[in-house]
């Protein structure tokens, strides 16, 4: 078991680190205990704030300071299941085509954009999530440093 002041810490301390690989609870302990509760305040007080205030801006910039931690510690994580990174990239990129498609982008898709958007904004809870919670590989793999 981790320290999880240390496993939070090193999660802030990799945040640049695209290459290696970052186990469960590397992972995880992060995302519950920072990432989470952060984008679930700013869920909750976002909504009463008024837009460009500073209380605003501060937070924005507050989620946008976890977003890199966080991509790396996702590829990271990917890389100790021996996946490529890249596969995150293509679901990201999946699900905005798909926003886009669904909210307007396409008039001739009318009648069809909450299928286009429920199929990219899916990848990520159905396909995503459970693989980071499955067991890394054992041993060595292709992403090892």
């Amino acid at each position: 078991m981790y320290n999880s002041y240390r496993v939070i810490k090193n999660f802030f301390k990799n945040c640049f680190i695209f290459e290696g690989r970052c186990s469960r609870s590397e992972f995880w302990w992060p995302v519950l205990v920072v990432v989470l509760p952060i984008n679930g305040a700013i869920l909750v007080v976002g909504r009463s704030i008024e837009d460009f205030s500073a209380l605003y801006l501060v937070v924005h910039i507050l989620q946008l300071t976890l977003l890199l931690p966080f991509l790396s510690a996702v590829v990271r994580r990917l890389h100790d299941l021996d996946i490529s990174g890249w596969w995150f990239l293509s679901g990201l990129v999946i699900a905005i085509m798909s926003a886009a498609a669904a909210l307007g982008g396409m008039l001739w898709l009318e009648e069809k954009r909450y299928v286009y958007f429920l199929y990219g904004f899916l990848f990520f809870p159905v396909v995503l999530i459970p693989a980071l919670c499955f067991k890394g590989t054992a041993g060595v793999n292709r992403f090892d440093r």
